[in-house]
């Protein structure tokens, strides 16, 4: 069983520090408060730096001249995304876990002023159990953000590059250099108690000969009464899939055989998505939790280019 909060709908300031300044700011040993390099001003989650400094006319807009170099300085400073937890939420029983989908692009997570989690890649998504770091009562959440990958250009052996952010940012194809920050994607605060599904990954292919799709679901569990797992796989079409499986709380399954439309390239033919539901049953059929993700079904392969050489390596661009 679940409940979820949106921390989007929270107030949320952004402050900016002298890079590590922040560790100072909430020091209990030095005894005294150190003030940030910009004092906290108002931000959106999901948000940037950038939008939000433009918002409250720190920043001059980056779209006009030569400006984007007066916005350089933002990248060499470390943001603190700060908001707090409301009481109500603590009071549910139950293990609370932060949902990141999108932290662009490193920094650690505090959780009253300590310091819980750190988190690295702008397409990663984390969850972060802050269970053992809350309090009773309302709990302050800070995202800090702490670096950006030095350089991303596409000058010299792009194939070397191992930091995945929007190279778009970084003077790509002579585009100024405006590197965001910030929280790009949703994040959420769930509540799980009792039986629930603590994590959930899906991995889909297509049978182009036999027109059908092909999954492979993997799950941790967390179960007490639970006694099946029910998945199905819903479409434009209706249900094309449905199994109904034991308890095991360490779960990989490989649906395979069901009708499907596959997913096409932009220009290519049509983009239909499904929906995949797993759902925790107890011995009456009752539902105990349910995670839903959105799926397509594509087939994907390397093919050597015509006339090319039979040991020739299935490589984009020679370096």
């Amino acid at each position: 069983m679940r409940k979820e909060y949106n921390l989007s709908q929270l107030e949320w300031m952004l402050s900016g520090w002298h890079p590590e300044g922040w560790r100072l700011g909430v020091s209990m040993e030095i005894g005294m408060q150190i003030s940030p390099d910009v004092a906290p001003i108002k931000v959106c989650v999901p948000g940037s730096v950038q939008q939000a400094l433009l918002n409250a006319e720190m920043l001059s807009d980056w779209n006009v001249k030569l400006n984007s170099r007066q916005c350089e300085w933002v990248e060499n400073r470390h943001w603190v995304f700060e908001t707090f937890l409301p009481a109500e939420w603590m009071a549910s029983a139950g293990k609370k876990v932060l949902r990141c989908d999108g932290l662009d692009y490193q920094g650690v997570i505090l959780v009253n002023c300590k310091e819980a989690y750190s988190f690295c890649g702008t397409f990663t998504p984390y969850e972060f159990d802050l269970t053992p770091f809350l309090q009773d009562g309302a709990n302050q959440l800070d995202i800090v953000f702490t670096g950006i990958p030095d350089y991303l250009g596409q000058i010299g052996y792009t194939s070397r590059i191992r930091q995945w952010k929007p190279r778009f940012n970084y003077v790509w194809d002579w585009t100024p250099r405006l590197v965001q920050i910030g929280i790009w994607d949703s994040i959420t605060l769930t509540v799980k108690k009792g039986d629930a599904i603590d994590s959930l990954g899906i991995y889909t292919d297509y049978d182009r000969v036999a027109g059908t799709g092909i999954a492979e679901v993997s799950a941790t569990l967390c179960t007490d009464i639970a006694k099946t797992i029910e998945m199905t796989i819903t479409g434009e079409e209706g249900e094309v899939f449905r199994q109904t499986l034991p308890i095991d709380n360490e779960l990989h399954a490989n649906p395979c055989g069901f009708k499907v439309h596959p997913w096409w390239p932009n220009g290519s033919g049509p983009q239909p998505l499904y929906t995949f539901s797993m759902k925790l049953l107890d011995q009456e059929g009752q539902m105990l939790d349910e995670q839903f993700r959105t799926i397509g079904f594509r087939h994907i392969e390397w093919k050597p280019c015509v006339g090319a050489p039979t040991d020739a390596k299935p490589k984009l661009y020679p370096m």
